[in-house]
């Protein structure tokens, strides 16, 4: 295989070679001729053709190696752009994360609220535990307890005041606006004060609403 190799290589040597005498041909314009991107049979063909079999030798391969350049730079320009936009395109593919599959199932979330969440701050450990217990009918929903804090978050609304007794008898929000016997009423009117208020009064009693 490697004699055969040596055979072909000695023998388009050689026609290169007569081409070159042929045309008398310097060796700058060989090597011009020879990077023009094609075989020498290709080369003679193309010669051979308008506009190039009207022109001098000498001008005819270096039109043809110049048109050669201008599709190589318009080739790279083309696979440059499509580099471009694949990276684009994989930057914008969220990778798979477990972590946040099993909180977007075991919380009941979409995509938006994972978004949200990770704005905020919050990790998929956070969010499964707080999942409301069915003895926990005051706490809002992972859902609608994200939706909250990134609302307040929006409008800059103030955290929530520390849940310490001595605070929560200085406000005035802690009392539960009339209309509301459940705390799941509150919950169904989307009222989060209401919700909060019976929280506060559930801790100060010491038992369930």
């Amino acid at each position: 295989m490697g004699s055969m190799r040596r055979k072909r290589r000695k023998k388009l040597a050689k026609a290169w070679k007569e081409f070159q005498a042929e045309h008398g041909l310097s060796d700058a314009e060989l090597k011009l001729a020879k990077s023009a991107g094609y075989p020498l049979d290709r080369l003679l063909g193309k010669l051979a053709t308008d506009p190039f079999c009207h022109l001098p030798i000498r001008e005819a391969i270096s039109l043809i190696h110049s048109q050669h350049q201008q599709t190589l730079a318009q080739r790279r320009a083309v696979n440059a752009s499509a580099s471009r936009e694949s990276k684009v395109a994989k930057k914008k593919q969220p990778r798979f994360d477990p972590e946040w599959a099993k909180a977007k199932k075991l919380c009941r979330l979409n995509q938006d609220d994972i978004r949200k969440a990770k704005e905020l701050g919050l990790k998929p450990k956070a969010l499964i535990k707080n999942i409301p217990s069915p003895t926990q009918r005051w706490k809002l929903p992972v859902k609608y307890w994200i939706t909250e804090l990134y609302q307040q978050r929006c409008v800059g609304k103030a955290a929530r005041p520390e849940r310490s007794p001595s605070r929560r008898r200085q406000q005035s929000g802690d009392r539960i606006p009339s209309g509301y016997t459940t705390a799941f009423d509150a919950y169904l009117a989307g009222d989060f004060a209401a919700l909060y208020a019976f929280e506060c009064q559930r801790e100060k009693l010491g038992s369930d609403i």
